[in-house]
Formats: structure tokens, sequence, C-alpha cells
């Protein structure tokens, strides 16, 4: 064969094996991937005494994770997720869990008691006494436990560095209140109604997943349900000032693992209220 025409033909044909070797490259890589992190949760499973079996799947695309299946109840089901969620590498969950109807606890209705007809024995002298000597005891008791003692903040360092303490969290694009999020609010509640004259802002944020236009007005969301819950328990608009940053940059390589840290919203001390 003529040396010009192998040197036409080479390059094509090695360019040609470089894509071909990169695709299979690619392929190992994701695999690779996706069996690690299936690993993770099934490690992370079994440290929850939950078992993935047909009724409950967890698969992988990348570092996307796709559950279902069926739980008991809802409870389960929001722990499945979090599980999930909180493995490292996982990027986004995608849930179709249900709740699986035939595990579902059946009521059974008592019977109705049947009223017994019991014959007093009147003791008025008997039980004059005892009630004398209950009244006596309770009071005693009574004297001995010590009223509960208020929180008392000596100065406005102690205060703002209470409010700046206080941080709320959220599901994935979520703005529903946690039991454990409207105590840290209630604890906010607490302290501005004490100090009417202090002004907090509220700030809101999320993780990186999603658009920016969606992340803002999520977080933004989240921000306005906070100042409302604390309005609705007789907190003043003045006290109040309203933020949000969408989502949280971090500058680090493995910022997933922050993910569940960065839905949040966050109090931070400003001044006294001017009137």
């Amino acid at each position: 064969m003529d040396r010009a025409k192998v040197k036409k033909i080479v390059p094509p044909i090695f360019i040609i094996m470089v894509i071909i070797f990169s695709i299979i490259c690619i392929f190992f890589y994701r695999g690779s991937i996706e069996s690690t992190l299936t690993e993770r949760v099934k490690e992370s499973f079994g440290q929850s005494n939950i078992a993935l079996s047909e009724n409950l799947d967890v698969k992988f695309s990348g570092r996307d994770a796709y559950i279902s299946g069926y739980v008991e109840n809802s409870s389960d089901k929001d722990r499945v997720y979090d599980l999930v969620d909180n493995v490292e590498g996982v990027k986004l969950v995608y849930t179709d869990l249900k709740i699986d109807e035939a595990v579902q606890p059946i009521e059974i209705e008592e019977p109705t008691p049947v009223p017994v007809v019991e014959k007093i024995i009147e003791q008025p002298v008997v039980e004059t006494v005892v009630e004398e000597h209950v009244e006596v005891v309770q009071e005693v008791i009574q004297e001995q436990i010590p009223e509960p003692q208020a929180i008392v903040h000596n100065n406005y360092e102690d205060v703002e560095r209470e409010i700046n303490a206080k941080i709320v969290y959220f599901d994935l694009d979520k703005t529903f209140l946690k039991p454990e999020s409207e105590i840290k609010i209630q604890e906010v509640q607490s302290i501005l109604s004490e100090y009417p004259d202090i002004k907090v802002r509220i700030t809101g944020y999320t993780d990186r997943r999603g658009t920016e236009e969606h992340n803002m007005d999520l977080s933004k969301r989240r921000a306005m349900k906070v100042q409302n819950y604390l309005v609705g328990s007789g907190i003043s608009q003045d006290q109040l000032e309203v933020d949000y940053k969408g989502e949280v940059i971090r500058n680090d390589l493995y910022y997933w693992k922050y993910y569940k840290l960065d839905r949040k919203v966050e109090f931070k001390f400003l001044n006294q209220v001017s009137h």
C-alpha cells in the first residue's frame, strides 16, 4: 500500500479508537460510582435495620438515586429518604415510595362494657380522715417544689449571641416546619417578646440543587414561612426583617456533603427598633 495512503488512513482510525476507548472508560467509571453508592446505601440501611428487598429498591443513574417500593408508614418513608439523601456522593434523590396498606394495623372495635352495679359502703369517718391527710401531703409537696425560673439575659450581648445561634433546617425542596424547627422559632419568639425593642433579620437559603431562579424563590418562601410563624405568635412586624440568598456556595470539592446544612433559615440580631 502506498505510504501516502497509509498516512491518510491512520489518523482517522486512531481518533476513532481514542473515542471508543474514552466511551468504555466513562462507562466503567460510571458503573464504579453506581456500585460504590449502592454499597454505601446498603451499609447505611444495615446500620438502621432497614433491608433492601423486592418491596424496597434503590437504584442509581450516575450519582442520582431512584427509590421505589413500599413502606409501612409515612415515618418510614421520610426515614428512607433521609438515609439515601445523607449518603456521601449522592447528588439527587427521586422517590416513588408508597405506603403498603396490607401492613396497616386493623382497628378492632372494643366491646361495649357491661355496666356493673356495685354496692357502695359508706364510711364517712374514714373518707374524711383520708381526704385531710391527702390535702396536707399535697401542701407539703407544693412547698418543696420550686417555681420554674425564666431565662434571664444580663445584657444585649447575651441576647445577640443566643439569637444568632438559632438555625432552622428544612427538607429537600420543602418549606414546611418540622417539630424541632418550631421549637427553635418559639425560642426566638420568647426572646423577642421579652425584648420588644430589638430587631432580627431572617435569612433563607437552599442547597445547590435546582435552578438559580427556583432556589431564590424557595429561600424567600422559607424565610417568609418563619416570619409568618413569628407574626402569628404575636411578634410585631417592626421587629422582623426578611432576606433570602438562594443557594449556599461552598468552595469545597465535596459540597454535596453539606446539602442538609444548607437548607436553612438563619437569625441575625440587628439592633434596637427605632420608634
